[in-house]
């Protein structure tokens, strides 16, 4: 069956940053008053100030974790956020 239309509707394929940001695991958690957020058994401490009292940890394919912010775009660099794990 030839299609209706000729005209390709396809999106091309986003750029490789942002498609490792759309195939993660993210995770919505609490931002506690000492700046700290519990995942998986670990406490990750968070290096700036912020307002935000929610955060969505993205767990990437390459095992990298990012903090973002639920209503924008990344607001720390990667390495700059978490701080070393501490067991709970």
């Amino acid at each position: 069956m030839p299609p209706a239309q000729r005209t390709d509707l396809h999106r091309s394929c986003p750029a490789r940053g942002e498609l490792t940001r759309i195939l993660c695991i993210k995770t919505k958690r609490v931002l506690r008053r000492d700046w700290t957020v519990a995942h998986n058994g670990h406490i990750y401490q968070v290096h700036t100030n912020v307002r935000a009292t929610q955060v969505v940890l993205e767990e990437r394919l390459d095992g990298t974790l990012r903090m973002t912010h639920p209503w924008r775009k990344p607001m720390w660099p990667p390495r700059a956020i978490l701080a070393a794990a501490v067991s709970t």
